[in-house]
């Protein structure tokens, strides 16, 4: 049995903005952005809500250029949100806020500078032993069921809280680090100096 090619409903150009709100997006989005890269390549026209355009980037290397740029395309998005209605249900995952994800410049090395203060302050080698004692329960469960889903969602779901506060899984809390594990220096895994990490789609030049 094949299936037939995916085709966004009402789609009338080829320059037409794609709607990413639909339920046939949302049932098969694999199929879309296949769809997608066959007739637009790395940057495509698209509608986030209706009446709100953004453009979808799904190049990689072009997605690189772009997060590597903070100056022509900043990470906060206030610019682009003045243009969108103050009622526009997708502005509470796309607006501004106040963290290092939505602003750029100076604003963005403080908040990143805090994030990175607190991360830090963990013991990556006591870490990595409580990280491997709650696998090995994780593990050791899906053994005895015989089945990853769904008995794998909740007890991953729960993982966090688990490693930070202790628990019979991971026995200890994990705790910050002392002076002489100052030798064990946490990567950085922050994103570019000022670029933010991550553009919300049609924020400041209309690039998600």
């Amino acid at each position: 049995m094949t299936t037939a090619p995916y085709q966004p409903s009402g789609y009338l150009a080829d320059q037409a903005p794609v709607p990413l709100y639909t339920e046939e997006f949302a049932a098969d989005p694999h199929a879309a952005y296949t769809w997608m890269r066959q007739h637009f390549g790395a940057l495509v026209p698209v509608e986030l809500h209706p009446g709100v355009p953004a453009t979808l980037v799904i190049g990689y290397y072009t997605a690189l250029q772009i997060l590597h740029d903070p100056v022509r395309f900043p990470a906060d998005p206030r610019a682009w949100q003045s243009t969108v209605p103050a009622d526009c249900p997708i502005l509470p995952m796309t607006g501004w806020r106040p963290n290092a994800l939505r602003n750029s410049g100076a604003t963005h090395e403080r908040y990143r500078s805090a994030n990175r203060a607190a991360l830090d302050a963990v013991d990556l080698h006591q870490l990595r032993a409580t990280v491997q004692r709650a696998a090995a329960g994780l593990t050791t469960g899906l053994v005895r069921h015989g089945q990853a889903d769904p008995e794998l969602t909740r007890p991953i779901r729960l993982l966090p809280d688990r490693l930070e506060g202790g628990s019979p899984m991971t026995s200890t809390p994990v705790r910050p680090a002392t002076p002489k594990d100052a030798g064990c220096p946490l990567p950085d895994a922050a994103p570019p100096s000022g670029g933010g990490g991550h553009r919300p789609a049609g924020a400041t030049g209309g690039v998600a």
